[in-house]
């Protein structure tokens, strides 16, 4: 069985819950979190964590190799590494530092820079290019200057992260509030470039040297937070995302300061770059490729590396394996829906960057166009997949491992403008300032699109339409992947301007938050039905027997899971039947043999609730109802609690804290005609009729498979139909369909809906008679 939580000797509940995606044991056997092959497991303690090249797979590097070639290196070492080593030694056949100065300094450069400050989603822009646009943006100008303010103060010295260390820095300083890996990014370096680019201020280089030295000194003595034989350790330096993200930001700095600094600094500098590039190509060369974020930082890195240092012996050989690897990743990572493989929002963004800017690197440095005329198509298609599924409000939907903010929105204005896709711009134009969007010269257009299914990214948007007040669900119906949660069959919705229905995303400290674990990556904190207060199984879990029909008035989406076959002999089917512009009506069906088990349905929300006698209600307007069916309010209990939540940048919110937490409960009979639930999620705004609407439901009395819910307000009522397509008469409704609505004002069909239909009657009018199923809306006749 797979490794579950619980107490020793306990009755396992369901599959554990790591800070990362961790090897897992499945019936015996230890696997690959990303490519489910079985690999070896076992107390690592006596190994030296920097020889480990793989995070799942044990390949390892050879320790000597690792001293002398990597974090040791000698000048006489180095000197081997360079061709052309003559212009680099002094008359006695070692080592010069003047002259490798000097040679850096003077020789051909591009001229353009990997990172810039935060607004640049343009990759490699040049350095001049980089001062207009700052020139023309004072308030930018500004922001850069203060950034490389905030890490070097002439009185006090050095902040970094957020902390005070003075003139002396402690690189190996323990931290609470982040992760001790991602210190060593080191992201102040990228301050401190852009800052003397944009000035020319000599402080700014004595900083970077001075920092460099310090954290050059004790590289390799700096020691992971968590250690122990069971505890996933990595070295803080060596280490694949380390080195790929860390060593362009020390390019950047060599390159663009490089009169200003020491040869002694140059000399530290080129061992550091020839022990990475060594690290990386053994990490490339050696271990399986896996579709996922790491490798491609690590690729293009590499890539940065050979191009802009060709003076390295070896840049031929990395050019060649992190080439290879990267076009696999193009080739694979991308969904043909445009999804992303790790089905997560941050790391789609980033790998987004890394692919972008990877093309441009082979343009700028070697005039090759052949990745952006092969390649290209596929980055238009993930940024159309990521404006057709981002919220109303501009936000992203952060499923899994992701922050929820608006870095989209200014991305894909600026891939309106690269792609010349006016649809790429025109859901943002209430987002996004106007000056930004009509500076791109492109027409805005609205897409022909509004609700789509995903079927590679195992995604759901259901979208009324483009404006700010539009009503939207996305859901999510897909497997684990890294970087993944243990939820399924769970949403978010906005309606009327507004959240009502957000998935918790990710802490304030990301994996370093106190309960990344015990709550942002639980089914707890997603909304989604829950059975027995366990996590569901994830891997090689997904929506199967999918139901997909999008029509003018409605949207209705079906799929079952197994996720709670293995520990509760349970099979979940949700239905999410959405009324366009009015509301969602959400059936659970659960197929289980045993009695008792609590069915928890689950929802989270920034509006603050009230119990109602027919559910919960906001005490905002606009706001949301939750309506329970007539039948079900006694026998249905509810609990009112409060989670935390990443709210990032919504409006009026602050990045994170606690929102209200709803639960219906219900306990399993083990009758599947009586293991269901339904609610309506109703979004209320300011001239919403004083009157709630009501849900019924009953089941049909000849097949009891039937599902029929009336949704009633005023004079108009709508009948939802969930069937298995079989023959049925349901009052003044009859045919064979797996899905109808009808929309009655008065007692007389407006419209109806409905999939998989080859008979459809309503009240003496026929609307399908079909020999092979069909999806469709019809108009009923005119009201007399």
């Amino acid at each position: 069985m797979f490794l579950c939580a619980g107490t020793v000797g306990a009755e396992p509940t369901g599959p554990v819950v790591t800070k990362y995606s961790d090897i897992y044991l499945d019936d015996g056997q230890w696997r690959c979190p990303l490519c489910n092959e079985v690999v070896e497991n076992g107390d690592r303690s006596d190994v030296d964590v920097g020889l480990h090249l793989s995070e799942w797979h044990d390949v390892y590097l050879d320790a000597d190799y690792f001293r002398d070639k990597i974090t040791e290196i000698s000048d006489a070492e180095l000197l081997a590494s360079l061709t052309d080593a003559e212009r680099f030694m002094k008359a006695d056949g070692t080592l010069s530092p003047e002259k490798v100065k000097a040679w850096f300094v003077q020789r051909e450069d591009i001229g353009r820079l990997y990172h810039y400050d935060r607004a640049a989603n343009i990759p490699f822009l040049t350095t001049e290019e980089f001062r207009q646009q700052l020139e023309a943006d004072p308030a930018r100008l500004a922001a850069v200057r203060a950034a490389g303010d905030a890490v070097v103060d002439p009185e006090r010295g050095y902040t970094l992260a957020g902390r005070y260390f003075g003139w002396e820095v402690d690189y190996n300083v323990n931290w609470t509030d982040r992760s001790k890996y991602g210190f060593h990014y080191l992201h102040f370096v990228t301050d401190l470039v852009t800052a003397w680019v944009a000035t020319g201020e000599e402080r700014y280089a004595e900083a970077f040297e001075s920092l460099f030295k310090q954290w050059y000194a004790q590289r390799n003595e700096i020691q992971a937070q968590e250690t122990g034989p069971g505890v996933k350790v990595r070295n803080v330096v060596w280490y694949e995302l380390g080195l790929g993200v860390r060593t362009p930001r020390f390019i950047d700095a060599m390159r663009a300061m490089g009169a200003e600094l020491s040869p002694e600094t140059h000399v530290q500098m080129l061992k550091y770059l020839l022990g990475a590039g060594r690290w990386m190509h053994q990490c490339l060369e050696q271990t399986p490729f896996h579709p996922y974020n790491w490798q491609t930082q690590t690729a293009m890195t590499q890539t940065y590396l050979a191009l802009l240092y060709p003076e390295f012996k070896e840049s031929g050989d990395w050019l060649a394996t992190s080439r290879a690897n990267m076009i696999q990743h193009f080739q694979e990572d991308i969904f043909d829906d445009g999804g992303y493989v790790e089905r997560t929002g941050s790391y789609t963004s980033f790998v987004f960057g890394m692919f972008y800017r990877y093309m441009l690197l082979w343009k700028y440095a070697e005039d090759d166009t052949s990745l952006l005329e092969t390649y290209l198509p596929r980055l238009e298609k993930l940024m159309e997949f990521t404006s057709r599924t981002l919220s109303p409000l501009g936000v992203n939907v952060p499923f899994n491992d992701s922050r929820r903010s608006l870095i989209f929105a200014g991305l894909l204005v600026d891939m309106g403008k690269f792609f010349n896709r006016g649809d790429f711009i025109g859901p943002l134009m209430h987002v996004v300032p106007e000056e930004k969007w009509k500076a791109t010269g492109i027409e805005p257009e609205l897409p022909d699109t509004t609700s789509e299914l995903f079927p590679s990214s195992h995604f759901v948007v259901m979208r009324e339409g483009w404006a700010r007040d539009a009503y939207f669900m996305k859901i999510n119906y897909g497997p684990f992947q890294n970087h993944g949660h243990y939820d399924i069959l769970d949403f978010e919705a906005y309606a009327n301007g507004i959240p009502i229905a957000l998935d918790a995303a990710i802490g304030p400290t990301g994996y370093v938050d106190p309960v990344h674990v015990s709550w942002y990556k639980q089914a707890k904190a997603h909304n989604m039905l829950m059975v027995a207060e366990a996590n569901p199984m994830k891997r090689n879990v997904e929506g199967l027997d999918l139901a997909w029909s999008t029509q003018e008035h409605m949207d209705y989406f079906a799929a079952t899971h197994s996720g709670y076959q293995r520990y509760h002999d349970t099979l979940h089917r949700r239905h999410f039947a959405f009324r366009r512009g009015h509301y969602w009506l959400l059936v659970d069906e659960v197929e289980t043999p045993h009695a008792g088990k609590a069915l928890d349905w689950q929802f989270h929300t920034p509006l603050s609730l009230q119990e109602t006698d027919y559910g919960f209600a906001s005490t905002e307007t606009p706001g949301v109802q939750l309506i329970l069916p007539d039948s079900e309010q006694e026998a249905t209990e509810r609990f009112h609690r409060t989670g935390p939540a990443g709210l990032g940048e919504l409006p009026g919110e602050p990045p994170s804290r606690d929102i209200d937490w709803i639960t219906f409960r219900k306990g399993s009979s083990g009758n599947p005609l009586q293991d269901r639930m339904a609610v309506l999620i109703y979004p209320t705004k300011e001239d919403s009729p004083d009157e709630s609407p009501r849900l019924t439901w009953n089941r049909h009395s000849k097949n009891p498979d039937v599902l029929l819910c009336r949704v009633s307000i005023g004079n108009e009522e709508d009948l939802h139909i969930f069937s298995d397509g079989t023959a049925i008469e349901a009052g003044a409704v009859s045919g064979s369909f797996t899905y109808a609505i009808v929309h009655q004002r008065d007692g007389q069909p407006v419209w109806v809906s409905a999939t998989g239909a080859t008979q459809l009657h309503v009240s003496g009018q026929t609307f399908v008679d079909s020999e092979v199923p069909v999806d469709g809306e019809w108009a009923g006749l005119p009201l007399h």
